[in-house]
């Protein structure tokens, strides 16, 4: 195997599935290869019971913005902004309000945001980690959006900071007797974020009737 690497080949690729062999020495088929390659690539270059931290922390890297604030810096309301409720069950939102339109809030103003619902899952596929891990997926359902009013800080809809450092939206009806408020989580980057309202606003456009089973088979 290692002589067969170690010859040149203008195509890499073929050159590496023409070397693999199986327990049998009996060559392995391409598609295989291909979809081992795929699922288990880190570990051609990380120890077998790190890969999983690693595929975390690339997750984290490509989707994340900059965590690197002064312990000062308070986040604003806007697109890619992730957030979860303070009420039983915790549920986690992500706002894709356009940032032109998170801005330029009077003092004495209020202004809604739209935000998706984000569904917390274990297993199978989802479509971004939180800072500590948690894995996070898309609600794509029509009547996963909501809306939620907010006050003006400083041109925006600032976060505030409680005793423990952590930050909160305080939605205008938050009182004595309305105690939900939404902590900061993350912010998405801004072409990721931008990719998940495109994603979104297509299946609001989508069109349900009924047809003719024939033709649609043909289709």
């Amino acid at each position: 195997v290692l002589l067969n690497l170690l010859k040149t080949n203008a195509d890499v690729r073929e050159k590496y599935c023409n070397s693999l062999l199986s327990t049998d020495s009996q060559p392995i088929a391409k598609a295989k290869i291909e979809l081992l390659m795929k699922k288990f690539a880190t570990t051609l270059f990380a120890e077998v019971n790190t890969i999983d931290n690693v595929n975390k922390k690339f997750a984290k890297l490509c989707y994340h913005r900059s965590s690197i604030f002064s312990p000062r810096h308070l986040p604003f309301l806007s697109l890619g902004t992730v957030v979860k409720s303070t009420l039983t069950g915790g549920d986690y939102y992500i706002c894709i309000q356009q940032r032109c339109d998170s801005v330029r809030i009077g003092e004495d103003e209020s202004r809604r945001f739209l935000f998706i619902s984000l569904k917390q899952v274990d297993d199978g596929g989802f479509n971004f980690l939180t800072p500590d891990g948690i894995k996070l997926k898309i609600d794509r359902s029509t009547y996963s959006l909501r809306t939620i009013k907010f006050n003006g800080s400083d041109g925006v809809a600032l976060a505030k900071k409680d005793e423990d450092n952590k930050k909160y939206f305080e939605p205008t009806y938050y009182s004595e007797n309305h105690h939900e408020r939404f902590e900061f989580i993350v912010e998405l980057k801004e072409l990721y974020a931008q990719k998940i309202v495109e994603e979104y606003s297509s299946s609001l456009s989508r069109v349900g009737l009924d047809e003719p089973e024939w033709v649609r088979r043909l289709n």
